[in-house]
């Protein structure tokens, strides 16, 4: 948890409660003071009680670190590993959650590719940590398989020669027919706290005759902190 003194650290920032948005700024051309009274002196878009405000203080922030929408690899730092096979990860129009997202097909003969995302910094003293996405998937094969590693990966080395962690997520079930994006909901990265991670997903196919297509969507990476009033 972080104490009081980062909180007035920022000039304006915004933060949901209650269904609405409350900007706060802060005057310094004045000394900062921490104790309860001037917490309830700050200058609110739309004012509130001091009891609304301590409450406010207390609640845990929602921190975005990663929004991945795919409309491509770079923004965000993805690295694209052919181990084998003809295809690989490739951004797909006009699929998608809204299009585009990011979609692997090995049909023809055995492949193992992997989209795996940059580092991701966990060291910040947050309080809790997960991730999410979506899939859409369709014909027969082998599911596709969710990763986690603390090893330091340089891009465009192989992922095989890191130790990865497999994670369980919710993935499409329904190979009949691209039927709608499917969440994965949310994968706890708590155990990773203070640690930098990178996510990998790995696709696997083994058949010359047919291969899932996979495709993801919206992956976001989201944590928490508690900036309480000591």
């Amino acid at each position: 948890m972080r104490n009081k003194n980062l909180l007035f650290a920022f000039a304006m920032f915004a933060t949901f409660t209650q269904g609405k948005t409350i900007e706060k700024s802060y005057n310094y051309d004045k000394p900062i003071s921490t104790d309860a009274d001037s917490v309830n002196a700050l200058i609110y878009k739309d004012p509130i009680k001091k009891s609304d405000s301590t409450n406010l203080l207390s609640q845990p922030f929602l921190l975005t670190i990663i929004d991945e929408p795919f409309n491509n690899f770079t923004d965000n730092g993805w690295t694209i590993y052919n181990v084998a096979g003809a295809q690989q990860w490739s951004i797909i129009m006009p699929f998608g959650n809204p299009a585009p997202a990011a979609m692997m097909n090995g049909f023809g003969g055995v492949n193992e590719d992997w989209l795996i995302s940059k580092s991701i910094d966990l060291t910040f003293g947050y309080d809790s940590a997960s991730f999410s996405f979506q899939t859409d998937a369709n014909f027969p094969g082998l599911p596709m398989e969710v990763y986690v590693t603390t090893d330091a990966y340089t891009n465009g080395d192989s992922p095989n020669n890191v130790n990865w962690t497999r994670l369980d997520a919710v993935l499409d079930s329904d190979l009949t027919g691209y039927h709608g994006f499917v969440p994965s909901g949310n994968i706890d990265l708590t155990n990773y706290l203070g640690k930098t991670i990178r996510i990998a997903f790995k696709y696997t196919n083994l058949s010359a005759t047919t291969a899932t297509s996979w495709e993801i969507d919206n992956f976001k990476v989201v944590a928490t902190e508690n900036l309480a009033v000591e």
